[in-house]
């Protein structure tokens, strides 16, 4: 992929170059009302076309901010979620219950992995993702912990 972007930018640079050598003719640019400059039609055109680019990534930087808020918006719900959970302590007693609770973690997982599809931005669809892996870490854990058999008395280290 390095490989790419070192050839696409020498093929620009190389365009840059022959366009500067074929359009070195110097024209007269009045900054009225300030003052008049002569300066070479490629340098001109360059400050035209660096202008535009410059004008285009402000405004599409702009129209992201609505994205970036919602993103962030979502981090800080996830991390109030994830100090919420802490550790769970499970009853085995009630297995119901907790089956019922990792039922509800595996159907979270799977809708902020669904929430996370939406965006196309890595940045944006990792904390969703990460969510996601600590909500079936959760289950992973609880069935573990409910499918455990009970070591018996001589086994056990106290």
């Amino acid at each position: 992929m390095r490989l790419v972007y070192w050839l696409a930018a020498l093929v620009v640079a190389l365009a840059v170059a022959l366009f500067a050598a074929n359009n070195g003719e110097r024209v007269q640019v009045i900054l009225w009302p300030f003052r008049t400059l002569e300066t070479p039609v490629y340098l001109l055109a360059l400050l035209a076309l660096l202008l535009g680019f410059l004008m285009g990534a402000l405004i599409a930087w702009a129209s992201g901010r609505h994205r970036r808020h919602e993103v962030r918006r979502r981090g800080r719900r996830i991390e109030s979620l994830e100090r919420d959970l802490g550790p769970v302590i499970f009853d085995t007693a009630n297995q119901q219950e907790t089956r019922d609770r990792i039922k509800r973690w595996r159907q979270r997982a799977e809708e902020l992995r669904t929430a996370a599809d939406q965006f196309r931005e890595p940045s944006a669809q990792e904390p969703l993702r990460r969510a996601a892996g600590s909500y079936d870490q959760m289950a992973d854990f609880a069935e573990v912990l409910l499918d455990r058999k009970p070591m018996p008395p001589a086994e056990r280290v106290g």
